[in-house]
């Protein structure tokens, strides 16, 4: 773990854990902020140092950081909602006397659409989302390359009880297959559900917690930018949709992982994310 940047919050319970960033300011509302799949909080160090720079920055660590052989554990993004995201919220806010905005990429963000759909209160722990380069029903517009390896990642991942992190290097860590499961059976259907069968987007309608969704214009085989839409749509009119690529007077034409961190992120999405922030 980045010990030079993160300092674990007292009185955390979990699951999972959750640091401060240290020397993040200490004035302003909270941003809380998380990682994807086969990712972990080292993951979030630059856009938490960025946005640390402005107001009192935390990042949520997922359970589930260290499965392996011998080492496999079960949960969905239902868990992950109920447990790492809403408690986060609750204790962030808690500490600052108020609610706190909220940054995820990639799995982070399918996470925050269960809690805000499976409990309505988790709206008044939120000032904002952002969501970057999160979907889970456009995977057929991905390449035949990715629809394989995806096919045999699960295979593997259900013989082993996890999914190693070198069928998918996108981060360090392996990946418990429950969760890649619970992903893998949404792209299949092309529709995001809880787990009695309810479409979440129809879930969404109505909420208020101000959203900004971003998407890759070069990240074609995890989060190709229509998967990316629709999400920002199921947020609401209000939501703040924007593809990040040169077209758009982006740095570069940002992949999954690039534009989250890469330092041409830096350049063009932390300050965005900042200023969207910012205004609310």
């Amino acid at each position: 773990m980045e010990t030079s940047v993160y300092d674990r919050v007292e009185g955390w319970t979990g699951p999972g854990t959750l640091y401060h960033v240290r020397g993040s300011a200490t004035s302003g509302a909270p941003v809380v902020i998380t990682h994807g799949t086969f990712s972990n909080a080292s993951t979030c160090v630059p856009v938490a140092v960025a946005l640390g720079a402005h107001r009192p920055a935390y990042v949520i660590e997922w359970r589930g950081r260290d499965v392996g052989r011998g080492r496999v554990q079960r949960f969905d993004y239902t868990d992950l909602a109920e447990g790492e995201l809403r408690g986060a919220f609750a204790h962030v806010a808690g500490l600052h006397g108020g609610p706190v905005h909220f940054v995820a990429h990639s799995g982070g963000g399918l996470a925050v659409l269960l809690a805000l759909a499976l409990y309505p209160d988790t709206a008044a722990m939120l000032r904002s989302v952002t969501i970057v380069a999160a979907q889970a029903t456009h995977t057929h517009l991905t390449d035949w390359r990715g629809r394989v390896m995806s096919f045999w990642m699960m295979r593997l991942g259900r013989r082993l009880g996890y999914v190693p992190v070198r069928l998918l290097p996108i981060g360090p860590c392996n990946e418990a297959v429950s969760l890649k499961e619970n992903w893998y059976a949404w792209t299949r259907d092309r529709k995001i559900t809880t787990r009695d069968g309810r479409d979440v987007f129809s879930m969404l309608a109505g909420q208020p917690v101000p959203a900004m969704v971003l998407a890759g214009a070069a990240d074609k085989n995890i989060a190709p930018a229509e998967g990316c839409r629709v999400i920002a749509e199921a947020l609401g009119p209000k939501t703040v949709f924007e593809v990040c690529g040169l077209d758009t007077g982006h740095a570069e034409d940002f992949d999954h992982a690039r534009v989250f961190r890469s330092r041409a992120a830096a350049v063009s999405v932390y300050p965005m994310i900042a200023d969207w922030i910012a205004r609310h």
